[in-house]
């Protein structure tokens, strides 16, 4: 965005975090894959009282934490932050940066503290003359949360809508939930939409679109993925004819 206010990130594997300023505070939306040094980035960019909230906690948003002291997420992704920032995915965050020719140092990043993480228990942050709601919207995960800062009339919505939105990870909640989480955002007066995994601007009406687009019987018709196979997870992907993709998990979709 053209907004000092508002400065939405690449980090060097491809994913958005989103930095918010005020007055007399800022505030970082969640902090990418970690893979180099997110907490002078920003403090090469503001030197105000800074807040970290992560959408979520999984290790693209979440992994960044290693250069911080403390964050903050809905307690119920408490379990997910902890497996998705141990070893094993950290490990697999390497073999990204190593197939995309970012180079890490691997002791490292196996090695960093991970940041104390606490419950968020407090639904906005004043960051003076720019104020940031959060509320929550289970979905891609249980403790998935969105963000809202009505003086720019912007929707933060983590990995709950992206033009290629995922719902089918193992802590993942059904297609049904993930949308009714969608649809509840609605109630806000939001006209502006960013999201992790693109670098555009999107609307209220790419909202509208998407939920308008997957109905139930499109859900239950639609088309089987390979996706999920890593989980052993039955796939299955919806298209807008805007070209915005859900996959989703069927079983949990439709149970049996």
């Amino acid at each position: 965005m053209n907004n000092p206010s508002v400065k939405h990130m690449e980090d060097r594997l491809g994913v958005h975090m989103t930095l918010l300023t005020g007055h007399k505070g800022a505030l970082l939306f969640d902090t990418g894959y970690g893979v180099e040094d997110t907490a002078s980035r920003i403090r090469a960019i503001t030197s105000l009282p800074l807040t970290v909230v992560l959408s979520h906690g999984h290790h693209d948003h979440a992994m960044g934490c290693l250069w911080f002291d403390h964050v903050f997420l809905h307690e119920d992704d408490l379990d997910t932050y902890r497996t998705y920032t141990g070893r094993p995915w950290r490990s697999s965050v390497l073999l990204t940066a190593k197939s995309r020719g970012v180079s890490v140092s691997e002791e490292n990043f196996l090695s960093m503290n991970v940041a104390e993480a606490y419950p968020l228990d407090f639904q906005s942050v004043d960051l003076g003359g720019l104020t940031v709601h959060f509320f929550p919207s289970p979905g891609h995960t249980p403790g998935s949360i969105m963000a809202y800062v009505p003086e720019e009339k912007l929707l933060l919505t983590g990995d709950d809508w992206n033009p290629v939105t995922w719902c089918f990870f193992p802590e993942a909640m059904s297609a049904q939930t993930l949308l009714a989480s969608l649809r509840a955002a609605l109630a806000l007066p939001f006209e502006n939409v960013l999201c992790p995994h693109s670098g555009e601007i999107y609307h209220r009406l790419d909202i509208l679109a998407f939920l308008d687009f997957c109905t139930e019987d499109r859900l239950l018709h639609a088309t089987p993925t390979e996706l999920g196979r890593r989980f052993d997870v039955d796939t299955r992907m919806l298209e807008t004819p805007e070209g915005y993709q859900f996959h989703f998990d069927f079983r949990k979709a439709f149970p049996q």
